[in-house]
């Protein structure tokens, strides 16, 4: 009988291409399961690292990392906390009106402005009113703030101006720089982050101001009040929010309402020629979630560089996300659920989540999501795996996994609805598997016997469920087929 081997969607989740045109080493869907260079493996888990971080919402985490100090700061419940050890939180400032806050670190002390409070800075010891001026400038109107050449930018609530302080100033006196005069299609000033044209530092690095409205207004240049010069006005999706535009490599990522677009793709730069594979196969779900969410608080992008992933944190209701995730390496995007992270912050190399309950989880040490398994899903693109209609009697999940595990299989033919699931259930070492298909499991953590597929058509859709205590690396599918013409 023949064999038609599938390798694991190691390509990647395509939400772009057409269910008839999505090749065989990408997946429909892929939750939870991070695509690699020879399998897709199940993500970490989440664990507690501090709680009584306020009672509710955590909306802010920030890294401060300069010399000796080394230092998680949250914000939650009107308060700003050192949430740095595991276990109780400190709260070093109250009184503030908003969690919302947007940071840059300067000079060893992190500033944070929000919109609606005076601005803040933290010098890892004690939160004080940051000395902020300028002519016409309410301080407390500062929206976000970038640290850029030695200086330091901030944009306004509901304005299309920038403010920048003096070189090697934390705070002071701010000059105003009317970008509105430069835009074309309106819309206010929203961030401003800079990028590096060829990896590293030098005279030909720009800053670039994202507008509402979808311009992005690029100047080069070390002062804005003598040699900024402009390089150009370019027209992209509407950037999301400020935290949803970040630093990616020597590039900048930010998500849109046309999905998440690296700035190279859009200038004439020959170092970002093909970056647009980034956005290509997750703009279907990017775009849908923008429509869907674009207005709520969320939205993210942060990396993780011990895990190689980017993370783009998309909001679905007050308590609920779920996150894109790219593999910063391969390219080849997956869905994380069950991380219901209101923000994210990489401290010490580690990924922390602020979550809806005045807690603070951290990313990574073991497989298990607080006290559950973490729940997986795949569902393969609809294989074809004759030229004509053929039969398929059985297959075969090439699975390593770690601990007990529950899989759960079913199937779609010709496009049709999915039918009865059936699960088979493997508990500790040596135990066979259920056998409601006629199959036994053999060796120890691994599957090496067919099991009943029973499938007539053109084509084939195979949905697999993973629920194990460890981790599970995936491999590739065998069929076997009846029929001739093979593919």
């Amino acid at each position: 009988m023949p064999l038609v081997t599938i390798p694991a969607p190691i390509k990647g989740w395509n939400t772009t291409d057409s269910l008839a045109q999505i090749p065989s080493d990408m997946a429909i869907t892929l939750d939870n399961l991070v695509p690699n260079t020879a399998s897709v493996s199940t993500r970490k888990g989440q664990e507690e690292h501090a709680t009584g971080v306020g009672s509710g919402n955590v909306d802010s985490l920030f890294e401060l990392k300069a010399l000796s100090v080394s230092k998680l700061i949250a914000a939650a419940s009107g308060n700003i906390y050192d949430a740095t050890s595991e276990g109780s939180a400190t709260s070093l400032a109250s009184g503030f009106a908003s969690d919302q806050w947007q940071g840059s670190v300067y000079n060893g002390s992190l500033a944070m402005v929000n919109g609606v409070d005076s601005p803040q800075g933290y010098d890892g010891s004690t939160v004080t009113a940051m000395t902020i001026s300028g002519s016409g400038l309410t301080p407390s109107t500062l929206s976000s703030v970038t640290t850029y050449k030695n200086r330091m930018y901030y944009t306004q609530i509901d304005s299309q101006d920038f403010w920048y302080g003096a070189l090697s100033t934390f705070g002071g006196a701010l000059t105003k720089f009317p970008l509105g005069k430069v835009g074309n299609f309106g819309g206010n000033l929203i961030a401003i982050q800079g990028l590096t044209k060829d990896g590293g530092s030098g005279q030909d690095d720009a800053l670039c101001f994202f507008m509402s409205s979808g311009e992005i207004i690029v100047y080069e240049g070390i002062d804005p009040g003598s040699d900024f010069v402009l390089t150009g006005v370019f027209k992209a999706g509407r950037p999301l929010n400020s935290r949803a535009v970040a630093k990616f490599g020597a590039d900048i990522l930010f998500a849109t309402n046309e999905g998440y677009l690296p700035v190279s793709s859009l200038l004439p730069l020959s170092y970002g020629k093909d970056n647009d594979k980034i956005n290509k196969y997750i703009k279907g779900a990017a775009s849908e979630a923008a429509s869907a969410y674009g207005s709520m608080f969320g939205w993210q992008i942060t990396i993780s560089p011990a895990d190689n992933i980017l993370l783009v944190n998309v909001p679905q209701t007050n308590n609920t996300f779920v996150q894109h995730v790219l593999n910063v390496n391969t390219l080849a995007w997956c869905r994380f659920t069950g991380i219901n992270s209101r923000c994210l912050c990489v401290f010490g190399n580690t990924l922390y989540m602020g979550g809806t309950n005045g807690t603070i989880y951290k990313y990574g040490s073991n497989f298990i999501d607080i006290d559950s398994n973490i729940e997986t899903e795949y569902q393969s693109p609809y294989l074809r795996l004759t030229k004509g209609q053929s039969k398929t009697t059985a297959f075969r999940p090439r699975v390593r996994f770690d601990g007990d595990m529950t899989m759960t299989v079913n199937k779609s033919v010709d496009f049709k609805p999915f039918g009865t699931a059936y699960s088979f259930d493997y508990q500790g070492i040596g135990a066979d598997w259920g056998d409601p298909w006629g199959s036994d499991w053999a060796t120890t953590n691994s599957i090496i016997n067919y099991l009943n597929y029973n499938n007539i058509g053109y084509s084939t859709s195979l949905k697999l469920n993973f629920s194990c205590s460890g981790s599970i690396d995936f491999y590739e599918t065998d069929f076997l087929v009846q029929g001739s013409n093979r593919i």
